[in-house]
């Protein structure tokens, strides 16, 4: 007898019922394998992540309890200056802390060229 089907027609039709098929002859949606542990946590995390407001106010934009535009535009920065303070205040909860430095210290560096010819 071939797997999943019974003698019994009750058990067939629970089965029928509760299983689910991606075809759309039947109406019904595939049921893969259970989820391991990391994958149950990965889908977690993507649902919180989508809960937050990842446009306007992503976690790390809001660290210490002040975003850092709110900072950048309280001490009136110009632009090269916001640069710095926003990869600096950013890079330790980013992907590469070394290269956000290294962003900043661009910025810093164009800055500092830009008032050495005033």
């Amino acid at each position: 007898m071939p797997k999943g089907i019974s003698r019994n027609p009750r058990i067939d039709r629970r089965r029928k019922k509760n299983r689910t098929s991606t075809t759309a002859t039947t109406g019904f949606v595939e049921i893969g394998p259970p989820m391991t542990f990391q994958q149950a946590m990965h889908s977690v995390t993507a649902l919180t992540n989508s809960a937050t407001d990842s446009v306007n106010h992503p976690p790390h934009y809001t660290v210490g309890g002040i975003e850092t535009i709110d900072f950048i535009e309280a001490k009136n920065l110009n632009y090269h200056l916001g640069q710095v303070i926003k990869y600096i205040t950013r890079a330790e909860h980013k992907n590469n802390f070394l290269e956000d430095l290294k962003k900043a210290q661009w910025y810093l560096n164009r800055e500092i060229e830009n008032r050495s010819k005033i």
